[in-house]
Order: C-alpha cells, then structure tokens, then sequence
C-alpha cells in the first residue's frame, strides 16, 4: 500500500502470488498425508475390521478378521478384550451396502416429497 492508502497492482499482485504459494504448500501437504496413509496396511493387511457396531456412548463391539480367525472384540476407552473366537464358518453380512442403498432411497423419497 502506497501513502495514500489506495491499493496499488503490486500489492495486488503480491497478494495474489501470496495465495498461490500457501495452496500450493497445501495441495503438496496433501499430497504426502495421501502417499504415507497408501503405505500402511490396509485391507490387504494382517489385521481387517470386518463389522463395528456401537453399544454404547464409548463402548463397541467389533469382529477382526486376522490370518484365518474372526474375533470378538469388546472395545471401550481403556481397554480392548477378547470376548470370543468366532468359528471357521461365521459369516459377517454386508451392512455397509444395504445401509447406503437404504440411505439412497431414503433421499430420493425426501427429494420427490420436497418437489
């Protein structure tokens, strides 16, 4: 800003290149959370969460999938305890599909009670 007070296109200009530097440090910090979280195990991994359900404000129960045994897992706060191995033949149903389809109709109805 020059004496008078009026903006200048310098200082436009400087504000702008400004902007620019900070999203691009944004944009490349981004980058590399994405890169380092594509290198922990995932799915593929040892360990899979295979189904999460809350019974409490802070307490769960979650079935892990590790190696070839599911287990029952009670997970609160302070502790994680196995509550029991499941067997061989124990299947988990696919909620997180039925949940979004159910989701899905759930806004259509909403959309077409608003029209």
């Amino acid at each position: 800003m020059n004496q008078s007070g009026t903006l200048t296109m310098a200082d436009a200009g400087a504000t702008l290149l400004m902007l620019l530097v900070v999203l691009a440090v944004i944009v490349g910090l981004a980058a590399l959370v994405r890169k380092m979280n594509m290198r922990m195990p995932g799915r593929n991994g040892p360990v899979t969460v295979l189904s999460s359900v809350s019974i409490g404000p802070k307490e769960r129960l979650v079935i892990v999938a590790v190696g070839d045994q599911k287990l029952l897992l009670g997970v609160t706060t302070q502790q994680i305890q196995l509550l029991q191995t499941l067997p061989d033949d124990f299947k988990v149903k696919d909620t997180q599909q039925t949940a979004s389809s159910s989701f899905a109709e759930q806004v259509l109805s909403a959309l077409k009670r608003d029209r």
